[in-house]
């Protein structure tokens, strides 16, 4: 039977549950060694490795979906063989994604429709289209409710870190512990 845009987007987080290992694998696989070439490249610019790697985060998504859409038919590729169909992941919309798509609230809906149909681009963009007008909005909301997630989390995160960390009074406070300790003083 047809799904609703909800229960497609359940379905989503279904196959991620059933398949996270290789998933998460993969994507480790690909971004640990860019945020090591990275940290090394800006070793006194952290914020510069973080805002490239969240501005790469297209990419990284783009073989998890690989990963994803093979074990739907019982393919599950290992992370190696992932890795290595990275001129099939990337071949087409990955330099739009990181570019004048960067910022679509849609970019995940579009993504599979890009990636996996592998349709030229007219045609792409009519379907893109034509399935947008039913759950163009579904996938926004769902995007937007992600961000929340990762900024919750992100911010999470550096809170403890911030809280583990000695204070030194050299260090700028710029940082999350200098307001929050600016903030609670209030």
């Amino acid at each position: 039977r047809a799904r609703t845009p909800w229960e497609a987007s359940d379905l989503g987080v279904m196959m991620l549950k059933r398949w996270w290992r290789p998933a998460i694998g993969v994507w480790l696989a690909l971004y640990l060694p860019v945020a090591a070439v990275l940290a090394l490249t800006f070793p006194e610019r952290p914020s510069i490795t973080v805002v490239i790697l969240w501005w790469l985060k297209p990419v990284f998504d783009r073989f998890v979906l690989h990963v994803l859409s093979r074990g739907v038919f019982g393919d599950l590729p290992s992370a190696g063989a992932t890795l290595r169909a990275w001129h099939d992941i990337l071949r087409v919309g990955a330099w739009a994604d990181l570019t004048f798509k960067r910022f679509s609230l849609r970019r995940s809906f579009h993504l599979p429709i890009a990636q996996l149909e592998g349709a030229p681009a007219k045609s792409r963009s009519v379907r893109i289209r034509l399935l947008g007008q039913r759950v163009g909005v579904h996938a926004s909301a769902i995007t937007i409710a992600c961000m929340h997630f990762e900024f919750i989390g992100a911010i999470g995160i550096e809170a403890l870190a911030s809280f583990m960390i000695p204070a030194d009074p050299n260090r700028p406070d710029f940082e999350l512990r200098a307001w929050l300790q600016g903030w609670a003083a209030r």
